[in-house]
């Protein structure tokens, strides 16, 4: 491995501009990984809490970057497994292996970790609300799903199908299966059950406005003694630097939706608060009673829903609507550019793999293995990012990361080469014959609990002796070891070395 400084000077001393710019950017981007991997490591004994009390939940979703991560639902990262194709598209049948086993994977650790709480299952499609107030202004662009060329109805029928494919296998005892459509305006969630409920973050907004209830900002769904109030959890007050829940949901930059250490001590927070409320249905000093209630009463209605999904859910609807009525309010101290940018596609770069849900909102189009065939999803992922590059240039060639993630320790050079290795370049493989010559390429690997990348090269030298331009990133953490000298500790030893040299 090598310092900080001298990584920088290999950086800038690659052979073409374009390849000094794309390095650049990775670095960066490593870096800004890097923090949010250590908060998460710091933070890991709150998050184990918070899965303690919520079931396993499989989210398939689009590889638009708008309705990225589990931030809507109020659950931290780590603890939602996602899949990503494009439109929510996906071959449903036995023969997509990647998908029926990650939803395996998902239903037995519920069967031995969760006893009596089933998996949960959301096959989510997305809409935005734009398209129904301006689609008829001149040169108006829709912000739907591209992959569905903006048909809502389109969108909606493809998660229906996804999830009656799931639902026809498990048990509900075993996997609760639903699904639903994200507005990537403001982030709301409509959530269509198996009986045919449907809750609407946005309409029970509307819904209680009618009523009188003032619904303009997050803190309206609060009480006022607690927003006035100390936080009653030491712990938490100290991961939320003592400050109030009103200050902690205050503005545009609220740090409840803006830092990451202080989401992640609320979620947990709130999550055992609230379900606490639910039990009792007396006493709930947090929540505002009229918000409360018309929630409740909708969960209370849905038929043969498990008992013990109803906390969660109470939870999750409550968050999404303060957490869209934030977005809303974001969204109005920006004029109509700022808006149109951030409504609109933005992503600058694909990200192929596992293992991106700590990246930023709109920050990567996001496409993982399982659709059945990859390259269809990696073909719109191309094409949404080279329209993006139209319209926000870039001076380096389209950018691919590629990423492993692992739960195993990685003992010998056997299993890094199964786990890791041959997975990665296999997944090259898929970017070239995409892509072609004009890209440049991140290779790395993570640990599903703690989201770091650790870059690694899989392609050897041409022939020529020369390496491929495309996988120009000058950092390879297993450089030189083999099946001899590849060992837990000294792999360890690097990926310590590399953590160290991205905070410097």
């Amino acid at each position: 491995m090598t310092t900080a400084a001298a990584l920088w000077r290999k950086i800038q001393g690659t052979t073409t501009p374009e390849t000094k710019k794309a390095n650049e950017y990775f670095e960066d981007y490593l870096r800004r990984n890097g923090s949010s991997a250590e908060t998460l490591s710091a933070m890991k004994e709150i998050i184990d809490e918070f899965a303690v009390r919520t079931p396993r939940m499989f989210v398939s979703k689009c590889i638009d970057g708008r309705v990225h991560g589990s931030k809507g639902k109020g659950y931290p990262p780590t603890t939602i497994t996602f899949s990503r194709t494009e439109g929510n598209n996906m071959d449903t049948g036995l023969n997509n292996t990647v998908f029926w086993r990650r939803i395996n994977r998902v239903t037995l650790d519920a069967k031995y970790n969760t006893p009596g709480v089933p998996a949960l299952f959301i096959a989510l499609g997305h809409r935005s609300g734009s398209d129904i107030k301006h689609a008829k202004e001149p040169g108006y662009h829709a912000l739907g799903c591209a992959a569905h060329s903006a048909n809502d109805a389109a969108a909606l029928e493809a998660v229906v199908k996804q999830a009656k494919a799931v639902r026809e296998r498990y048990r509900p005892e075993e996997l609760y299966v639903l699904h639903g459509m994200t507005d990537t305006d403001d982030m709301s969630e409509r959530l269509y059950f198996p009986d045919g409920t449907i809750i609407d973050s946005a309409e029970i907004i509307e819904t209680l406005q009618n009523a009188g209830k003032t619904m303009q900002q997050p803190a309206d769904i609060f009480t006022k003694s607690f927003l006035t109030s100390p936080l009653d959890d030491t712990a938490t007050a100290l991961y939320v630097h003592n400050l109030r829940p009103g200050k902690l949901l205050e503005g545009v930059e609220a740090p409840m939706y803006r830092d990451f250490q202080t989401a992640l001590a609320m979620e947990t927070y709130l999550l055992r608060e609230i379900s606490k409320a639910e039990k009792r249905r007396q006493g709930n000093d947090i929540i505002d009673d009229q918000v409360f209630e018309e929630v409740w009463k909708r969960l209370q209605g849905i038929k043969e829903l498990p008992e013990s999904l109803k906390g969660p859910f109470l939870y999750q609807i409550l968050w999404n609507i303060a957490y869209a009525l934030y977005q809303r309010m974001r969204m109005g101290t920006l004029d109509k550019k700022e808006q149109d940018v951030h409504l609109s596609h933005g992503e600058t770069l694909v990200c192929y793999g596992d293992g991106f849900e700590v990246l930023s909102r709109n920050k990567a189009v996001l496409v993982k293995t399982g659709r059945g065939n990859d390259m269809d999803a990696l073909n719109v992922a191309k094409k949404v990012l080279m329209n993006n590059r139209n319209h926000h240039k870039q001076e380096h060639p389209p950018l691919v990361h590629i990423n492993v993630e692992v739960s195993d320790d990685l003992g010998s050079f056997d299993a890094f080469n199964d786990q890791i290795l041959s997975k990665v370049s296999t997944m090259t493989q898929a970017i070239d014959e995409v892509f072609g010559l004009d890209v440049r390429i991140l290779t790395t690997y993570s640990y599903k609990f703690e989201k770091r990348f650790y870059p690694i090269q899989v392609r050897p030298s041409s022939d020529t002796g020369e390496e491929d331009p495309r996988l120009s990133y000058p950092v390879d953490i297993i450089q030189s070891l083999t099946s001899r000298t590849l060992t837990r500790i000294e792999l360890q030893r690097r990926e310590n070395t590399f953590a160290h040299m991205m905070q410097e």
